[in-house]
């Protein structure tokens, strides 16, 4: 009843949590061998990372499991703040939508609305995703010594770095992923 009155804080602290376990358990180790993958590309020399089980190995051999969790602080910072925001705006965003266009729900305002809360999210958490980008890719330095880096040598600018990429990016992933999710529900709701 009560978390019926509450609906808006419970999807935050729901989202809060599911994106913190998808940072723990799958996004920071694939986002390390991502992040890997893609420094080497950009450099000269010889290539080391050529295949993602093969980067795998050199970290496992090199630094241990704990070397794929490298960055896990600020990705878990950053999926579970993406994901709360997400799970928390997407309702109120679609209402609004429905009420300014006039348009009944359906997909299009599905996916308007999840591609907004999504690039909203984006917008918001870009800091840290561009901290944990370094960390990943083999700077030593913590969470803030990495922020205070990146405003000394960029200002609040660096803090942006990748964000025209990551917001058409991720409208498109959560428009399909929320009008997915819609549709779904009211077809499981109405057998």
């Amino acid at each position: 009843e009560k978390a019926k009155e509450n609906e808006t804080l419970v999807n935050l602290v729901a989202g809060l949590f599911a994106g913190a376990g998808e940072a723990a358990l799958w996004t920071t180790p694939t986002e390390r061998l991502k992040v890997l993958r893609q420094a080497e590309a950009n450099s000269s020399g010889p290539k080391r990372y050529n295949s993602m089980l093969g980067t795998t190995k050199i970290i496992v051999q090199e630094q241990g499991v704990r070397g794929m969790f490298v960055g896990l602080v600020p990705c878990v910072i950053r999926q579970a703040s993406s994901v709360g925001f997400r799970f928390m705006c997407y309702k109120p965003t679609k209402d609004v939508l429905t009420s300014v266009t006039g348009l009944d729900e359906g997909v299009g305002i599905f996916m308007l609305a999840g591609g907004t809360v999504g690039a909203l999210s984006v917008a918001a958490n870009n800091p840290v995703d561009v901290i944990k980008n370094i960390q990943q890719a083999g700077h030593k330095g913590g969470t803030i010594q990495v922020g205070r880096e990146i405003m000394a040598e960029s200002g609040v600018k660096g803090f942006y770095r990748g964000l025209s990429a990551r917001v058409p990016r991720v409208f498109c992933g959560q428009a399909i992923t929320f009008a997915a999710y819609e549709t779904m529900a009211k077809f499981l709701l109405s057998i």
